[in-house]
């Protein structure tokens, strides 16, 4: 593994040495060194879009039982206390009637009394809601389960995006170190130019041109140096998440990159993120059942409602004072019944709901169609790509085995000095600036296959 560092300094200047470069990253974890996997972990817990998702878990599972307590049956107590004032002044009457021959004597008189405490206890269970209720705990559950794949999107998203960070910085730092190299061989071309010089062995115009060979490639290697610290930033910053509540940390941490990609157990970090293939297609799956739910839960409006009722009261009433009517609290009456409720005709709010449900559900059937075909659009890409890389990769392994085969036979001329060693070292230039190729080539086989695997049903293993 090579090691690289990052000092990020106050004045961002970027202070580069051949093999290491200092950063500082937000992680309280006591590792060492920040390689790929760690780098996953950490961007996974530091991105605050997982918390959103994870929370509104919460919610809907609050919500699954929210609707569950409506096959609960409903107790309830009511109670009222009143005062009444008459102002009447009848205060009676009295009189004879005549009844079967002999008269009777009747008096009527007024008797409301002042004070009046009323005390009710009701069982209520529902018996038949037209399948609302089934419909709407359906429903919730339907809209947890779409929560949960929004969350395993994000984990897989940011899993993906910190692997492509990394390879991305890992192919810079390919061209750095070859933009380095070739730097310092131009540079060692410009001082044997100089002494030819001074023997008069080459003119100044020759001299010259390796000056500006010597120029373009410095220049190219500070190119390098200002992509390879931007590719940095970019990934550590990533990792540190979007959201974080505070700025990098001073503490150091060290970065390990690969020197060779096979190491990094890629298929390691798919197995344990990426547990479902295309959540954006079975998340819209979800919202086209949560849509069909709605039309079943419209058309339960157009059916009665049935309850089951049982009830009991208690009354106490005294001319003087409340606690005399408080004892006198004794049961008065006891019932039970079923209601029936049916909505006959509410404005046509029922045919709306269910055109609107309708509607939703139609939307969400045109959303699956082009996820789909998105998905195939972009396999068909991806496999293209690969096509072409592999064919890319054929041609450059064929290259380099000449290539080595060249250096072979060079060597043995350098050994007995038919060539300069600075016309080997070219030769090993090339050689190298094949090899970042190649590898260049597969990191991108490597992100490309790594998409499939958050596509295919199966996962393909690298």
């Amino acid at each position: 593994m090579t090691k690289i560092n990052i000092i990020n300094t106050l004045s961002g200047i970027l202070l580069l040495s051949h093999s290491t470069i200092a950063f500082a990253i937000n992680d309280q974890s006591s590792s060492e060194y920040l390689d790929l996997q760690n780098a996953v972990n950490i961007a996974l817990n530091n991105h605050s879009d997982i918390k959103i998702d994870e929370e509104n878990i919460n919610l809907k599972s609050i919500e699954i039982e929210e609707v569950n307590s409506s096959f609960w049956p409903s107790l309830s107590l009511n109670s009222d206390i009143v005062r009444t004032t008459i102002y009447d002044d009848f205060s009676g009457v009295e009189g004879e009637i005549e009844f079967g021959g002999n008269t009777l004597p009747i008096s009527v008189t007024t008797n409301t009394p002042k004070f009046t405490l009323n005390l009710g206890l009701e069982l209520k269970y529902n018996l038949y809601s037209g399948g609302q209720d089934s419909s709407r705990l359906k429903e919730a559950n339907i809209n947890k389960n779409e929560a949960m794949l929004t969350l395993l999107e994000t984990k897989q998203n940011i899993v993906f995006e910190v692997i492509r960070l990394y390879l991305e910085l890992y192919k810079t730092k390919i061209d750095y170190d070859t933009t380095l190299i070739t730097s310092n061989l131009k540079s060692e071309e410009m001082n044997i130019s100089n002494k030819q010089l001074k023997k008069g062995l080459i003119s100044d115009l020759k001299n010259d041109e390796n000056t500006l060979n010597l120029l373009e490639a410095q220049g190219e290697l500070k190119r390098s140096e200002l992509n390879l610290f931007e590719r940095y930033q970019q990934y550590i910053e990533y990792i540190n998440g979007p959201n974080r509540n505070q700025p990098l940390s001073n503490n150091l941490k060290k970065i390990t990159l690969a020197n060779n990609l096979d190491n990094l157990n890629i298929n390691k970090i798919i197995d344990n993120h990426i547990t479902t293939t295309n959540p954006n297609l079975k998340i819209a799956r979800q919202q086209l059942k949560s849509a069909q739910t709605k039309i079943d839960i419209a058309y339960s409006e157009m059916y009665p409602k049935i309850d089951i009722f049982a009830q009991t009261s208690y009354a106490g009433r005294d001319e003087k004072n409340i606690n005399d009517a408080l004892d006198d609290l004794d049961r008065s009456q006891a019932f039970i019944g079923i209601q029936l409720e049916w909505s006959l005709f509410n404005g046509f709010q029922t045919k709306q709901k269910i055109s609107k449900a309708r509607s939703s559900a139609k939307l969400a059937k045109l959303r699956i169609q082009n996820i789909e075909k998105s998905i195939k659009d972009k396999i068909q890409s991806i496999n293209k790509k690969l096509v072409s890389l592999n064919i890319e990769q054929k041609i450059i392994k064929k290259q380099l085995d000449i290539q080595h085969k060249k250096i072979a036979a060079e060597k043995k001329k350098l050994d007995k000095h038919l060539i300069t060693q600075l016309k080997f070292r070219n030769s090993l230039l090339n050689l190298t600036s094949t090899e970042a190729t190649f590898n260049k080539k597969k990191a991108d086989i490597i992100l490309a296959k790594i998409e499939l695997a958050m596509i295919y049903t199966e996962i393909i293993k690298l």
